[in-house]
């Protein structure tokens, strides 16, 4: 090789040697999801409680996650005002638990929808705040 050829190979390999992974880092399918909870705060479109629209129990109901905690507005004893959540393992961010146990599954998630879904098992009525036992299907958006 010449002394061209040697100067040009190392020119080469000193930029691709530069180059680093850092810049386009992979996420993972769970951290692709989580920064889609993130996005924005959740506005309640609609709650549908085993195939019945029960809206109305949910009036002003917001929810904004950040990578661990979750905070809520209006009226609902389906979901705390705050709490905690976690990726269930093996679920491909399809599932997350909350603090208190309820598995929540996340039905379809886009940056301006989500749907998400849970089962409670209590139905409560009189006071301020009511609720239907039930699998909820709750759809949100920006």
């Amino acid at each position: 090789m010449n002394k061209n050829s040697l100067l040009l190979l190392f020119i080469v390999l000193l930029l691709l040697g530069s180059c680093s992974k850092k810049d386009n880092p992979v996420l993972s399918v769970e951290e692709v999801v989580a920064q889609k909870l993130e996005l924005t705060t959740w506005k309640l479109g609609n709650v549908q409680v085993d195939g019945v629209d029960r809206s109305s129990l949910f009036n002003g109901f917001t929810i904004k996650f950040n990578s661990t905690n979750y905070t809520t507005t209006g009226t609902t004893t389906v979901w705390a005002r705050s709490g905690t959540w976690q990726f269930n393992a093996n679920s491909n961010a399809l599932k997350f638990t909350r603090n208190d146990s309820i598995v929540v599954t996340i039905e379809s998630i886009t940056d301006s929808s989500l749907v998400l879904s849970l089962m409670w098992n209590e139905s409560t009525f009189g006071g301020r705040i009511n609720s239907v036992a039930g699998k909820h299907i709750f759809t949100l958006t920006k």
